[in-house]
């Protein structure tokens, strides 16, 4: 049997993703792999050079809308609507994920931490409310814990990829903390593009501080 597109996309993705899921029992495994595969290719829209920016977001969007009338056009489409008809996966979780990557292709700085936590709940805690539908779970807050532990893995990345969101003219840091620690954007901007260029003393401590 040929893997299915979510399972493809989820191993080209570079992560380890797709061997922690092949764990799981094979309906959740192709759930999750084509709740991955969605996210991917929604994210690749914005990140990826030669992306399809918002007219990728809107086919996609429309794409998840017919999963969920049942009439699918794509492959990944269908996979998707064979993941919300077995799994309550609720259709704003996977909205929100496109609304989140749309915020890439319209905002490159927040100004303080509930503007940025808006951002986080879209793009990962979106995410982990869809997945445990799909791993099931019995106690309530189990959703609270799926939104914030999206934060902190989101959060993370912010700080593993300030270098590379720099080279896009993006800054997640939250400009409302760069003031508190007496870092300019210009200089964080500077840092993370040049290793050569001297660090802003207040760098280390801002970086502390969100971690």
């Amino acid at each position: 049997m040929s893997a299915s597109v979510g399972a493809r996309v989820t191993r080209q993705s570079g992560t380890n993703f797709y061997y922690a899921f092949r764990t799981l029992p094979e309906e959740k495994r192709r759930a999750i792999y084509a709740l991955y595969a969605f996210c991917r290719v929604v994210d690749d829209c914005v990140d990826e050079e030669g992306g399809e920016g918002e007219a990728g977001l809107a086919r996609w969007l429309g794409e998840l809308h017919r999963a969920y009338a049942g009439r699918p056009e794509t492959e990944l489409g269908r996979e998707l609507a064979e993941t919300v008809a077995r799994f309550p996966i609720p259709r704003a979780c996977f909205e929100d994920v496109v609304a989140g990557c749309r915020m890439d292709l319209t905002t490159s700085r927040y100004a303080t931490p509930a503007d940025l936590r808006v951002y986080c709940e879209r793009v990962a805690s979106a995410v982990g409310l869809a997945s445990i539908e799909i791993f099931g779970y019995d106690d309530p807050r189990t959703r609270a814990y799926a939104t914030e532990l999206g934060l902190a893995l989101q959060l993370t990345n912010i700080l593993r990829d300030v270098a590379g969101d720099a080279s896009r003219d993006r800054l997640y840091l939250p400009l409302e903390d760069l003031a508190r620690f007496g870092v300019t954007e210009g200089e964080v901007l500077a840092a993370a593009r040049d290793p050569r260029v001297p660090r802003p003393p207040g760098l280390p401590p801002l970086l502390a501080f969100e971690a």
